[in-house]
């Protein structure tokens, strides 16, 4: 596609509220090309709203993915432990 055609796309999206991130990724362009395709568009206070909330959720895009890898990786480190904690008590005396 025409970097032409791809700046038109890329404003457009952004007056849709998108992200810089976000029109880069969907364009395959950088987004320091977007940004300076989209310097002068202004955002409604809605869509900048929009943007700061899913930026401060803990659950949108990657971050999910990284808080489930990071809780798999604590409870196998927790099973692992409380195994050998196991193993460890039972060869104890009696005494």
């Amino acid at each position: 596609m025409a970097k032409t055609k791809l700046m038109m796309l890329a404003r457009k999206l952004r007056k849709n509220g998108n992200s810089i991130k976000e029109i880069a990724l969907k364009l395959h362009v950088s987004s320091g090309s977007v940004s300076i395709w989209c310097r002068d568009i202004e955002l409604t206070q809605e869509q900048i709203d929009n943007l700061q909330r899913r930026m401060k959720d803990p659950y949108y895009g990657k971050r999910a993915i990284y808080l489930k890898t990071v809780k798999d990786k604590k409870d196998q480190t927790i099973a692992k432990l409380f195994l050998k904690g196991k193993q460890s008590i039972s060869t104890l005396s009696l005494r």
